[in-house]
């Protein structure tokens, strides 16, 4: 029989803080339709044969104390685990939220098959809610588990016929006991108690060294944990409760484009603590509370132990302060980054991953408390969870997924849960808060497109500033600064943006238009984006040596003469570079002469 696992068991008793809650979106079929709630039902019950889960039950007889087992229900009904939600109509994203958050707060109910969906139509298509049990599936398995019974990857849908199924007897008591000893006996191995564990190790020197090693690090990471006075935050207490929900999607490859625009090795998880960030910076502002660092809880892959064998690395819990005084938002995924790769190289993440294994062999006060210290509550107050789906496009029915989001319940301590899914090229946000700490969501998301919004310039300017033969031999951090310190100017067409024979102020790089360059009058060059003017007099400490006028509406970045002069005269090699430059921009203009003079 197959028994439950104790972990397992105990994300049962109706605790809804342990459903796995997932928000599918349809878009129309090639002929302008939606599937109806009819068809995916009928879907579903084509499907329940994939995976006797789809069936079972956690069961125990009456007089049963040990672990449940998986039991076929005795009167399964596929309109209790299909439904469609009671709406006037078609619904808005708003209406969507809500529909989701009332979902997402209605327990399973444990003496039926831990899985639901519900169809909900909407106003550009349709969208599936689902839920099911951690006991059932845990994020990524829970992906996998609604795949099986909804979605292809392809526009034609894999259709089978409904298999006759009849449900097997429950075991009484008796044959659950018989069950588990034969268990027992299977997994004796894996069942160890500490001191047998401890025991076996004698034939491995290499073994003894490094428990003995992991050990003594862990201790004394947690007296330093247990020493350390957490910061207070605003998000430090609630409930959980009253719930909000938000939805965002971006392309992936925009977010892995802004990772890699920012240089210094960012990646799409750097990017996405960026967000973050930037959300909960605006947050602060909005509500008041002062601009100091909140820390968010973050999975990692963790390095392998020696002697591992090949597979995946372990996820273990890391926690990170955010920057939240840093205003610029290039300078603050650099410095996550930075700060990212400093704890992992501290050994954070393996550290927490050895607390837990500990916590689970000692007894549950002392466990729990053990994990308190290290990621529990007042050591983050907002949890980021990564569930990289499938990288192919999903269908059901013929019909295209737009986003798959999924959410986590937030509780006392975290007060607002980042959800991130990859799917099909897009990448899928839900935010999930705890309105009676967090209030409203909408400073929160605003906060993250804004930060979007502001990484994708600072990306945009920082390649432009990088094209500067001026400052390519500067280094990223230079680079970034200096895109950082640029203003942008919109001008109209006709505009002169400098005159032949003014004192030299601004250092000009184009990023849209056509500029037209005089001299004593006579234009000599046109000039458009990635081309820059203003250096010679900077550099030169001359009057401008030609007139430049915008011939169409157009975009310049401004630097100023501290800024350009701190950066460029630092340098020697960015020195080189413009005197190279300046005597061709001079030779083009017919201003030797000028020069010479200044020069002597």
């Amino acid at each position: 029989m197959d028994f439950l696992t104790q972990a397992d068991t105990e994300k049962l008793g109706g605790a809804i803080n342990h459903l796995v809650i997932g928000l599918c979106r349809l878009e129309e079929r090639a002929d302008g339709t939606v599937p109806s709630f009819e068809e995916v039902r009928e879907l579903v019950e084509e499907r329940l044969g994939r995976s006797p889960r789809f069936r079972q039950f956690p069961y125990a007889p009456p007089d049963h104390g040990g672990l449940p087992v998986w039991a076929d229900a005795q009167d399964f009904d596929l309109d209790y685990h299909v439904v469609e939600a009671e709406t006037d109509g078609p619904v808005d994203r708003h209406q969507l939220d809500e529909l989701l958050a009332e979902w997402m707060t209605t327990p399973i109910d444990e003496e039926q098959p831990l899985w639901r969906v519900q169809y909900v139509p909407t106003e550009d298509g349709a969208a599936l809610m689902v839920k099911s049990s951690h006991a059932l599936a845990d994020g990524l398995g829970s992906i996998a588990l609604f795949a099986m019974l909804l979605f292809d990857v392809t526009e034609e849908p894999v259709r089978e016929d409904a298999a006759p199924w009849e449900p097997a007897p429950l075991p009484d008591a008796s044959e659950l006991r018989t069950a588990a000893g034969q268990a027992d006996s299977d997994e004796a191995e894996a069942d160890k108690t500490p001191l047998e564990k401890v025991v076996s190790l004698i034939s491995s020197p290499e073994a003894i060294r490094q428990t003995a090693t992991e050990t003594a690090g862990v201790s004394s990471y947690l007296i330093r944990k247990a020493r350390t006075e957490v910061a207070p935050s605003p998000l430090a207490q609630g409930s959980g409760m009253p719930l909000e929900l938000h939805t965002l999607e971006y392309p992936l490859d925009r977010l892995k484009l802004l990772g890699r625009g920012l240089g210094t090795g960012a990646t799409m998880n750097d990017v996405i603590l960026g967000l973050t960030a930037g959300g909960l910076r605006r947050w602060c502002v909005e509500n008041g509370y002062p601009l100091e660092e909140i820390a968010v809880r973050v999975p990692v892959a963790t390095k392998k132990r020696e002697g591992e064998g090949e597979g995946n690395a372990s996820v273990a819990p890391m926690i990170v302060p955010l920057p939240l005084e840093e205003a610029d938002p290039v300078r603050r995924v650099r410095l996550l980054r930075e700060r990212t790769e400093s704890i992992k190289n501290a050994g954070q993440p393996e550290l927490n991953l050895a607390v837990r294994n500990l916590a689970r062999e000692a007894p549950g006060p002392v466990g729990e408390r053990m994990l308190n210290l290290v990621t529990g509550k007042g050591q983050a107050n907002i949890a980021i969870h990564n569930l990289p789906g499938p990288p192919l496009k999903l269908y059901v029915l013929g019909a295209p997924t737009a986003s798959f989001h999924s959410f986590t319940l937030p509780r006392a301590g975290l007060a607002i849960h980042l959800n991130v899914v990859s799917v099909g090229g897009v990448v899928s946000i839900g935010l999930a808060a705890d309105q009676g700490v967090a209030g409203s969501l909408a400073p929160f998301v605003r906060g993250i497109e804004e930060t979007e919004e502001a990484l994708a310039s600072g990306v945009s300017c920082l390649d432009l500033v990088r094209r500067v033969p001026i400052f390519a031999p500067l280094d990223d951090e230079m680079q970034e600064d200096l895109a950082s310190r640029m203003v942008e100017r919109r001008v109209e067409g006709g505009e002169t943006l400098v005159a032949q024979g003014e004192p030299a102020e601004d250092f000009f790089l184009i990023v849209e238009g056509a500029f037209d360059t005089q001299v004593d009058g006579q234009s000599v060059r046109t000039m458009g984006p990635g081309d820059s003017f203003g250096e010679i007099g900077l550099l030169r400490d001359t009057e401008r040596t030609a007139t430049v006028e915008a011939k169409e509406a157009g975009v310049v970045m401004v630097l100023s003469r501290e800024d350009f002069l701190g950066a460029v005269s630092a340098d020697p090699a960015s020195m080189v570079v413009a005197d190279a430059i300046i005597n061709t921009r001079l030779g083009d203009l017919g201003r030797y002469q000028v020069f010479s003079e200044t020069a002597d």
